[in-house]
């Protein structure tokens, strides 16, 4: 599977006044990378992926030229954790874009590892932009993309605010869940009986997996705040100002929750910890006492 990054702008400042010397663009020749950060998201199943060089205009002829691994500048080992496929690269006449080739090797990286690597364009001075540089870095990120197996079963609810403020007496909670293909994860009698919560698992985007809840009923009034509010009902929907996100690797959710009572006001934004568990620790965590209903 391939991945091109062609979506950053670049800045092209003029500066018309330095040294009382305009810079002047007197060709389609300078060359640049499209951007001086890349972030590879590094999953089983990508091996390959692709960092656009572009070129200001298209020329009537080839342009070649090449990238290096600046080494002092890398953490990452080519080799072990990426390679780079071609060293080499030409932009076809009438063309204006050749694109480097990243190979990455997945078995090699770990979840918590911040390995990056600096490329540099190696081509004749009038070749690069006055105000571009002609390096970028990559960071590899191993990735693991969203299963429903894994955010199925039994669930700890590690830490609520919510229990801080209306279940004081509880300090964690054992629930299960049920996760669907299109990532929908349902909390079983997710803080009291007969309430599940739905939240969807955002999973377009593999750097930065996020959680977001449709509105929905949270609570009754009557068991939470011992009398009833408005129409009873507490409703849930996902704050603007607090993400929710997960981690597939370690199988864990941070949810947060905007609670209110319509023609009553807002209960206020509350986070829980929930981590994914086996059938052991669950067992093992009842006869301890963590309530489940």
């Amino acid at each position: 599977m391939r991945y091109k990054f062609l979506s950053i702008s670049i800045l092209m400042a003029f500066f018309c006044s330095c040294s009382h010397q305009d810079i002047v663009l007197e060709d389609n020749q300078y060359m640049m990378f499209s951007d001086t950060l890349y972030v590879l998201p590094v999953t089983q199943g990508s091996t390959e992926f692709e960092i656009p060089v572009v070129a200001m205009g298209t020329l009537p002829y080839e342009r070649t030229f090449a990238v290096e691994v600046v080494e002092k500048e890398s953490s990452a080992v080519e080799g072990l954790h990426y390679r780079v496929l071609d060293n080499t690269l030409h932009i076809p006449a009438g063309e204006n874009v050749a694109n480097v080739r990243i190979g990455t090797f997945y078995e090699n990286l770990e979840p918590e590892d911040e390995f990056s690597f600096t490329l540099r364009l190696v081509c004749d001075e009038n070749q690069v932009f006055p105000l571009a540089d002609t390096d970028t870095r990559i960071e590899l990120r191993k990735c693991k993309p969203f299963s429903p197996e894994d955010f199925s079963g039994p669930c700890l609810i590690s830490r609520s605010t919510w229990f801080d403020s209306y279940m004081p007496s509880v300090t964690q909670k054992l629930i299960m869940t049920e996760a669907k293909e299109d990532g929908t994860v349902i909390l079983r009698n997710f803080m009291y009986s007969g309430y599940d919560i739905e939240m969807r698992m955002v999973t377009d985007d593999l750097l930065n997996p996020s959680i977001e809840c449709t509105e929905q009923v949270f609570a009754n009034t009557g068991e939470a705040f011992g009398t009833i509010y408005g129409d009873g009902n507490i409703l849930l929907t996902s704050p603007l100002t607090y993400p929710s996100y997960f981690n597939t690797f370690e199988k864990f959710a941070l949810l947060y929750m905007n609670l209110r009572v319509d023609g009553v006001g807002t209960v206020g934004v509350f986070g829980s910890i929930l981590r994914w568990i086996s059938e052991e620790e669950f067992e093992a965590l009842k006869t301890e006492g963590v309530p489940f209903n």
